[in-house]
């Protein structure tokens, strides 16, 4: 009688295991994905912070070209890009804005003291989590902004 009894058991333990481990590799997978987001957010904040430091000093390409693609957004843009750990691939969701330091309107010029804003817009985070496939994928935006410094040379550099 003893004896099967005890068979009878080891059927409820690895039923009472399963019941545990399902709970805990969901909770698991959920603490993974969710540090995964908050560290692409802080990567995106440290990635708009370099790029607008680059962008206050008038810093750009060795050799600038004023085509529209050598400028010093392009530049700007480049260094978020190399910030960003390979998350942002599509420049596009790169922003530079500009604004006049007095009167806070809308401004495209890169010059002194204007304020230059560096922002990553548009980027989703897509869950990983089979709990979460069917959510929407959360947004994840980030923005710096700083006062543009007088050009050493004189003149800002084409953007």
């Amino acid at each position: 009688m003893e004896q099967s009894r005890r068979r009878s058991q080891r059927g409820n333990a690895v039923m009472e295991t399963a019941l545990v481990f399902l709970p805990f590799f969901a909770l698991l997978l959920a603490l993974i994905d969710y540090s995964l987001a908050i560290f692409k957010r802080n990567t995106f904040q440290n990635a708009v912070r370099e790029g607008t430091r680059y962008a206050i000093t008038g810093q750009t390409y060795s050799v600038p070209v004023c085509d529209g693609t050598h400028g010093q957004d392009q530049a700007i843009k480049d260094v978020v890009q190399n910030n960003s750990m390979g998350f942002i691939t599509d420049r596009s969701m790169i922003h530079i804005d500009y604004y006049d330091g007095i009167t806070l309107a809308a401004s495209t010029a890169n010059s002194a003291y204007n304020i230059v804003v560096v922002s990553i817009q548009g980027y989703s985070h897509s869950w990983i989590a089979a709990m979460w496939r069917s959510a929407t994928p959360l947004p994840i935006a980030a923005a710096s902004a700083d006062l543009v410094e007088p050009a050493p040379a004189g003149g800002a550099p084409c953007r």
